[in-house]
């Protein structure tokens, strides 16, 4: 029933979908942190 998941539950789904995006907006976050130069080049901006 894997595929009815969503409809199932969908509370959870939503849940899952948020704390994943939170985590992925966390890592690139982290990786723009760890790009940056330490003077900002703007053809890095695009």
């Amino acid at each position: 029933d894997g595929h009815l998941f969503s409809l199932s539950n969908p509370s959870q789904l939503l849940i899952e979908a948020k704390l994943f995006r939170r985590e992925l907006h966390k890592y690139k976050a982290a990786d723009y942190d760890d790009a940056r130069p330490s003077t900002t080049n703007p053809a890095l901006l695009e």
